[in-house]
């Protein structure tokens, strides 16, 4: 007979202690019990109990998100006996508030608690349950304001969320409260840009071919092409093969605001910064693919590699495909320690060998130079770098793999090039040598909530005051132009300023107007 979990479960020798204690060891054998169930809304309550005993949420994440036990199933069972807006305010509340603790929303558990974001998403009905007048209605404003909360994880973390009808309809719901007004909601509703205006023209592509880029910039994004959405962070840094060829002109904001359709202030920023800024590495790889000069041929994937990279803080583990470059580039005398050609994090393009422009997958190039160079780039069947691929694309890349391990094995006696038309390969474009610099920048983007510095650097204000976080009297540096001055930043003189340092008049207005605002632009000529 299965064991089934009982709120009533008696706990023996270390089981025994203060209430606290008793309560994490029933969270602990819910969570560890293959055969330990949660029957009724009672075991629910013990569960999430547990959850909230917990000192550390920290620690509480790692043992939900650990797959050596069943904490996002649980999670996903306790979910399910919620019915009643008693049940959201005992059990749902609690559990979410545990998730978003302060503790968990540093960048280290980042990966963990989006996959229990996305476990309690995938429980199906709840948004819709959240959803229903009976429930928001009735819904205390801290129970509201939490549910925001944890929508706003969701969208943000989550591709699939931000095309939920359901989400959609629950952030216009609690935007429209009739009896509370939620602090989020209409954030939330910003970041799935409820408001954006939704355009009807019809463009026709042979339309959209030789007009002026600011014609088709009135076109709201969305549609154009596979990588083409609405909203910015839908969109997958690298390029697709559709993207390249696409006649229609991307998207960009003009700088007269004609095209604006975001209406929050700080997420049209964010989507101008962040389409402005992947263009200009898009326009080099758009480029480069079809004018084709960086190209090596034959091409061919041969397994996988499994490497380490050391950094200063830990050791990365990376999992490449191995792409050979045909034999005609083995032992060619250059020196891969000084050459530009394959760069590490340069994207590659693996293209239709009878034609360059027909751009069949994307990578980026994880592994360039190994421990023993003779096997990887000095290779003499040929050059070989590790590339890694979009997840869409693994399969086909092992598919190829296993097609050409099984030539290697069979060669026999002959040498690769003997065999090189034997292999599924490809036309290897170098789309881009600095897209690596852009990447980061453009993920960050993606993830950013809002501006920071939003009331300086969006809506143009600035306060007379001094910092807060700046004392009232500061001492410069011992060092010339300053020679230890102090100054009184509540009381500053710019004549004071000029007498006992080195700096002359518009230096000392430059140096007051840094000590007075948190954002400052300050250009001159080169000086000491």
């Amino acid at each position: 007979m299965n064991k089934r979990f009982s709120p009533h479960t008696q706990l023996r020798g270390s089981d025994r202690g203060s209430n606290g204690d008793r309560t994490k060891n029933v969270f602990f054998k819910v969570l560890k019990d293959d055969n330990a169930q949660i029957r009724n809304k009672s075991d629910a309550s013990r569960f999430v109990a547990g959850m909230v005993s917990f000192s550390s949420k920290a620690d509480m994440l790692n043992f939900l998100d650990d797959n050596r036990y069943h904490g996002r199933k649980r999670l996903q069972e306790v979910i399910k006996f919620i019915e009643r807006e008693e049940d959201v305010n005992d059990i749902l509340v609690p559990m979410i508030s545990c998730i978003m603790d302060d503790e968990i929303s540093r960048p280290l558990y980042k990966r963990a608690r989006i996959r229990i974001i996305a476990a309690i998403y995938n429980v199906q009905g709840l948004l819709s349950l959240l959803s229903e007048p009976d429930i928001l209605d009735n819904l205390p404003p801290h129970s509201l304001r939490v549910i925001c909360t944890l929508l706003e994880l969701m969208v943000m973390t989550l591709v699939e969320a931000r095309s939920c009808d359901n989400l959609l309809a629950l952030a216009k719901a609690l935007r429209a409260h009739r009896i509370h007004c939620i602090p989020g909601a209409k954030t939330l509703c910003d970041l799935l840009l409820i408001d954006a205006e939704k355009s009807n023209e019809t463009f026709h592509e042979e339309d959209t071919t030789e007009v002026a880029c600011w014609v088709s910039d009135l076109r709201p994004p969305g549609g154009r092409h596979g990588n083409d959405y609405k909203n910015f962070r839908d969109i997958q840094l690298l390029p697709t093969e559709e993207e390249i060829h696409a006649k229609s002109k991307p998207w960009l904001p003009l700088a007269s605001q004609e095209n604006v359709f975001i209406e929050n202030k700080e997420l049209r920023m964010l989507d101008s910064n962040f389409r402005l800024m992947r263009e200009d590495a898009m326009s080099s790889i758009r480029s480069n693919i079809l004018e084709g000069t960086r190209s090596w041929s034959k091409a061919r994937i041969l397994g996988l590699s499994h490497t380490y990279e050391d950094t200063k803080k830990a050791k990365i583990q990376r999992l490449s495909f191995l792409v050979q470059l045909g034999s005609s580039y083995a032992g060619s005398k250059k020196d891969w320690n000084r050459s530009r050609s394959l760069p590490f994090e340069g994207v590659i393009a693996l293209c239709d060998p009878t034609n360059k422009k027909r751009v069949r997958r994307f990578g980026t190039i994880t592994t360039r130079i190994h421990e023993e160079t003779d096997k990887w780039l000095n290779d003499p069947s040929g050059p070989i770098i590790g590339v890694s691929f979009r997840k869409e694309d693994v399969l086909q890349c092992l598919q190829e793999s296993f097609q050409n391990m099984s030539v290697m094995a069979s060669r026999g006696s002959k040498t690769i090039k003997d065999v090189e038309d034997l292999f599924l390969s490809h036309t290897l474009i170098e789309a881009s040598g600095s897209f690596f610099p852009y990447e980061p920048i453009l993920s960050a983007i993606q993830e950013l909530q809002t501006v920071p510095l939003a009331h300086e650097l969006v809506y143009m204000n600035t306060s007379p005051r001094t910092p807060e976080y700046l004392p009232r009297r500061m001492r410069m540096p011992n060092t010339p132009p300053f020679h230890g001055f102090i100054c009184d930043l509540d009381n500053w003189s710019n004549q004071d300023i000029v007498n006992n340092t080195s700096l002359d008049e518009s230096q000392a207005d430059a140096l007051r107007c840094a000590f007075s605002s948190k954002v400052a632009l300050i250009q001159g000529p080169p000086g000491k």
